[in-house]
């Protein structure tokens, strides 16, 4: 198969996915606005009954206790006034008989008029309720202002009628009450449709690729093609971040009798611990790996994360959750171990299609579409039905795909690699070159992560928004990130340098967050969540590559592992900052915070090395317009009709011998612990393998190794 047939497929497939899309979308929206009407109708009828009803329990009943007042014009009123709304209390009115109409004796509205009022334009009710002394609900008009009234008489000890009390509110109010389409019920109806579309996909992609079967002549590993890899890394991320996206929500609940500074620990607290068990103890991962075999594993850990999640929504107790959330954490984050497994045992066939920045790239797409749905389902199942329902959700949603890892992903075994301790790990980022670069992308990149996990939830539940509406942030993120930032690596690939991508992904973080800072708002959150998803979209998993090129035998470790560990250092870093932000003057610790990461995140692009490092990329060289088309006119031929299915194939053009990119990934199969004077290395400025020039800096030369620190 030719290089311009395949990426017609490509075009074709990337048109039928987001048509798919947009069909359940559109289906689904429509089928959720009538279901709406139809239920906002029922649910308008039903309040308004009930806010009638006790408006006229207030009236009869603060009628009966003024049975025994004198009314009279100027008199006060004895009672209390009762709310409808937070500072918004009812009118209340006291009118008595005169001639054909009603005097007011009392009002409790800021009527200032020295002259008497008498009630006009009002129907039989108020007579009939003087005369026949019944209570009864109508409208009337004030001062060109509508108002829904319910009035009963007033009794005197004669057992006469002294007069009629009213108790009345604007029909404004009493609407906006009862008005079901406000703009967060939107939000949640418009996220509810784009999960709905989504999760059609996702179980279209699983039907198709379980139905089309295995692909001929390839490796066992890449057998069910990239569309199990879409859907299996969606369910992955749905199911994991179902339990920590509840956590503001159940401890502020649970432990509001206390100071908000406790709940904020506790909740910072949950969610470091839950951060912790799923991307660290990898050590601990790959020994169970190798001892029990990855696929036994993972099911074991999963299902045992499994039982522990519904210990702990059966107890619904926040002390025993706090206690599992660790350990339920580490056995949810093994399929997630298993999917970086996958992505790094597919990099080594030499399959164009299936290299590392390539599946990375595919799973992003699916990790941000999870977390976007599984907001939505949790936010929902927590406020109708509670954690436990949560987490038997989320966690069966991890339970499958363990299944379908097991199944689809085949010969997926648990890869080998260099241990990287902390000490290695703190050297990288000490190091001039590797430090900076470390601290200016993934760290910063943990940081927006954090914001994105542990902020929007505990902030938007400050403000009144629900945990299902506050799922939309999520959906603008995924956005930015998958569709704006794709349409800028598409268009400007050619100059997206290192240095360029990092500053356009510092500059994205800083703007939205100061933007956040300085008017710290719902509706200024969604343009800056815009921007976060731009910052974590735009680095199209280039960075590892320029790690290693940074590299460049000044230091060894285990670079993948060490840009994890910065990426997870960040999380921790961002995590304490906003629960304090919560706790005190949130624009003042947000500006405080934002100068620290605007240093971070400028400390690579500032760099003078940050300047030459790509030099070694091809897909930066950009060829001139003119030359470019006379090559496409040249090589234009008819497009011969490529097979419906085509299995996947080593491309011809494709040779990772001369991809540095997927060079610098082969290096991560080399490293050891030391340097050896008879080990190559790769130099990034030229095209061989060169012995390391410096023998005496970790070499003794009689057979040992020097252990010093690395400048």
């Amino acid at each position: 198969m030719s290089r311009g047939s395949g990426e017609m497929r490509k075009l074709r497939e990337r048109r039928t996915i987001a048509s798919t899309i947009g069909y359940c979308f559109v289906i689904v929206l429509i089928v959720l606005l009538v279901m709406s009407n139809m239920l906002t109708d029922t649910y308008t009828v039903v309040l308004e009954s009930e806010r009638a009803e006790a408006m006229q329990s207030i009236a009869v009943a603060s009628s009966t206790a003024l049975g025994h007042t004198k009314i009279n014009e100027g008199m006060s009123y004895p009672l209390d006034i009762y709310t409808y709304a937070p500072d918004k209390p009812y009118i209340v009115d006291i009118y008595t008989k005169a001639g054909n109409s009603f005097l007011r004796l009392y009002t409790s509205s800021d009527y200032n008029s020295t002259e008497q009022y008498y009630l006009s334009g009002v129907g039989d009710e108020y007579n009939t309720c003087f005369e026949e002394q019944t209570a009864a609900f109508t409208k009337r008009t004030e001062d060109d202002v509508e108002y829904v009234c319910a009035i009963a008489p007033i009794i005197s000890a004669e057992n006469t009628v002294a007069g009629i009390l009213e108790i009345r509110m604007p029909q404004s109010d009493y609407v906006s009450t009862v008005n079901g389409m406000s703009l967060s019920w939107i939000l949640t109806i418009f996220a509810i449709a784009v999960s709905m579309g989504v999760i059609i996909f996702e179980l279209n992609l699983f039907v198709t690729t379980l139905s089309k079967g295995i692909a001929g002549n390839v490796p066992v590993l890449i057998m069910y093609g990239d569309g199990a890899i879409r859907f299996l890394s969606f369910f992955m991320a749905l199911g994991a971040v179902m339990p920590p996206v509840i956590v503001a929500n159940y401890l502020r609940n649970e432990f509001s009798e206390y100071e908000p500074f406790v709940v904020q620990i506790l909740i910072c607290l949950g969610l470091i611990l839950y951060t912790a068990g799923f991307f660290g103890f990898s050590g601990l991962r790959k020994t169970l790996k190798f001892k029990l075999t990855g696929r036994i594993a993972l099911i074991v850990s999963v299902a045992l994360g499994y039982i522990l999640s519904v210990a702990a929504g059966i107890a619904n107790n926040a002390v025993v959750m706090l206690i599992l959330l660790l350990p339920i954490a580490f056995c949810y984050g093994m399929p997630f171990d298993s999917l970086r497994d996958y992505r790094i045992n597919a990099g080594k066939l030499g399959y164009s299609e299936f290299d590392d920045r390539t599946v990375h790239n595919i799973q992003s797409v699916g990790y941000f579409l999870g977390i976007s749905v599984g907001t939505v389902i949790a936010g929902i199942c927590f406020e109708r039905f509670g954690m436990l329902v949560v987490y038997l959700i989320g966690g069966g949603a991890l339970l499958l795909t363990s299944l379908g890892i097991m199944f689809f992903m085949k010969d997926n075994n648990p890869v080998r690699e260099s241990y990287l301790a902390i000490n290695r790990w703190l050297e990288l980022v000490n190091n001039k070159y590797t430090g900076r670069f470390l601290i200016s992308t993934f760290f910063v990149m943990g940081t927006a992560f954090s914001f994105l996990l542990g902020f929007i939830p505990n902030y938007l539940e400050t403000v009144g928004i629900s945990l299902a509406t506050s799922s939309f942030y999520y959906l603008v993120t995924t956005f930015s990130a998958c569709f704006l930032a794709l349409i800028i690596k598409g268009r400007y690939a050619h100059v997206l340098t290192s240095k360029v991508r990092v500053l356009i992904s510092s500059l994205s973080m800083c703007v939205g967050l100061l933007l956040f800072a300085l008017m710290p708002t719902a509706k200024i959150l969604v343009a800056t969540v815009a921007l976060m998803g731009i910052s974590l979209g735009i680095h199209d998993y280039y960075y590892l590559y320029v790690l290693f090129l940074l590299a460049n035998n000044r230091i060894k470790g285990n670079l993948r592992r060490a840009s994890e560990l910065s990426f997870v250092s960040g999380i921790f870093a961002g995590l304490p900052v906003f629960a304090v932000a919560l706790i005190f003057d949130m624009r003042i610790v947000f500006v405080v915070a934002l100068i620290i990461l605007f240093i971070c995140s400028f400390l690579y692009p500032m760099s003078s090395f940050a300047n030459d490092v790509d030099d070694k990329d091809p897909t930066l060289k950009k060829e001139p317009r003119k030359s470019k088309k006379k090559k496409a006119k040249a090589e234009a031929v008819p497009a011969a009709p490529e097979p419906a299915e085509p299995a996947p194939v080593a491309d011809p053009y494709y040779d990772p011998a001369n991809d540095p990119i997927a060079q610098a990934y082969m290096m991560e199969q080399q490293q050891v612990p030391y340097y050896d004077p008879n080990t190559p290395y790769y130099d990034p400025n030229g095209a061989e393998q060169m012995p390391y020039p410096d023998q005496d800096t970790y070499y003794d030369g009689q057979g040992g190794y020097y252990d010093g620190p690395v400048e």
